[in-house]
């Protein structure tokens, strides 16, 4: 929304309405076009490679909605192949090595365990 004045009465006004709410006089300027956006290479490497800084400018006015949805969309990825990595690092899974016994082992394990009274 842009403010300019009335021709009429000099008030100002939004160049979206129609007539002037002070004298009713017809709004003469057209509203501004909407600008179209495109991607640049720069950007897109950014969004790329850094999505966390750089899919906040794919949000503003004039890029396509699907364009913003794909850009979200890898932020969301990153993000989350970020918490795993992360989450691993910092929670290591600590598997015990499983050792293959034989059944006579076994039995001597259980002598040696058992209490006889």
């Amino acid at each position: 929304m842009v403010r300019i004045q009335c021709s009429q009465c000099q008030h100002p006004i939004s160049n979206e309405v129609t007539t002037c709410p002070q004298c009713g006089h017809p709004n003469e300027q057209q509203p501004l076009p909407e600008v179209k956006r495109k991607v640049s290479w720069m950007l897109f490497l950014g969004i790329v490679f850094l999505p966390y800084i750089f899919v906040w400018f794919i949000l503003r006015k004039g890029y396509k909605l699907t364009t913003q949805a794909i850009a979200l969309g890898w932020l969301a990825f990153m993000l989350y192949t970020l918490t795993i990595e992360f989450y691993e690092i910092a929670y290591p899974q600590i598997v015990p090595e499983q050792q293959v016994i034989s059944y006579e082992q076994t039995t001597q394990l259980n002598d040696a365990t058992s209490h006889h009274y």
